[in-house]
């Protein structure tokens, strides 16, 4: 599904996909060879979100990209299942494992890996080739990647990233209150998106129905696929049935039973023709 959030539509190479469950919002650009599978959603808050050539974002993974911290993720990037990409930049040819989480202003190096449940905290800077290991934290610029037992030492570095300023715009006097006020006016915005049309997202050349669901006179079937067969009919109207259908082709491509004829809601359609 296709969003336009904040006059922004999302923009998609032909030859990439996205599947039918993925949710696209706002400024998102997608390269070419680019995979967006079922339950992932890719979401320009106020900021671009830009996917680069041949990356794959597998299922239920979240790219988010924030104002002042954009998401872009390079050429080549595997994202994981339930991988949390918020306002980060991902390098070409980095393996980002299924549930870790890159949090605003922070930069992945190429070539590196964050796996499993490893996290990149606020403006942290990961080197180039680096290893996150499975639940571990980089956090600083350079980035010093700890184990999550060692708590303090993280503490320690994180408390100078200004996490609070960076993900929500405010200081450390701010009460929770207050910044959930600021938040639900900020995702507010999403009252006024608009969904874009379905027909509008259809690559070139595509039909809503396989090409072989319809019948010979609207198109030609591939060679060697068997003609598509419905519930029997009597012979006594088989072929008045053919001759209305026909007809009807030419209009909609949707052929509806004599019992149907006159009746507002028709029930059941059928291809035209066979």
């Amino acid at each position: 599904m296709l969003v336009r959030h904040r006059d922004a539509e999302p923009s998609i190479d032909p030859s990439a996909y996205v599947a039918p469950s993925a949710v696209i919002v706002g400024d998102v650009r997608i390269a070419a060879g680019a995979r967006v599978l079922h339950g992932a959603l890719l979401s320009a808050e106020d900021g671009e979100v830009v996917i680069g050539e041949d990356t794959v974002v597998m299922e239920q993974a979240l790219i988010r990209g924030r104002a002042g911290s954009p998401a872009r993720i390079g050429a080549a990037v595997m994202i994981g299942p339930h991988a949390h990409v918020n306002g980060s930049v991902v390098e070409s040819e980095c393996f980002i494992a299924t549930g870790a989480a890159l949090f605003p202003g922070s930069r992945v190096g190429g070539g590196s890996e964050i796996r499993i449940n490893g996290v990149v905290q606020v403006n942290t800077a990961v080197l180039p080739g680096s290893i996150v290991p499975i639940g571990w934290v980089a956090v600083g610029d350079p980035a010093s990647i700890l184990p999550p037992e060692r708590h303090d030492e993280i503490w320690a570095i994180q408390r100078e990233l200004d996490f609070g300023g960076t993900v929500y715009g405010v200081g450390r006097d701010v009460s929770l209150r207050e910044i959930m006020r600021r938040q639900s006016e900020y995702y507010g915005v999403h009252a006024t998106d608009t969904v874009i049309a379905p027909q509008r997202i259809l690559p070139a050349g595509t039909f809503p129905r396989p090409p072989w669901a319809l019948s010979s006179c609207c198109r030609r079937r591939p060679e060697g696929m068997k003609t598509l067969r419905w519930p029997a009919t009597p012979s006594s109207f088989r072929r008045p049935v053919r001759r209305r259908a026909r007809a009807a082709c030419a209009r909609n491509r949707v052929w509806r039973s004599p019992q149907a004829a006159g009746r507002r809601d028709t029930g059941r359609s059928r291809p035209c023709c066979d």
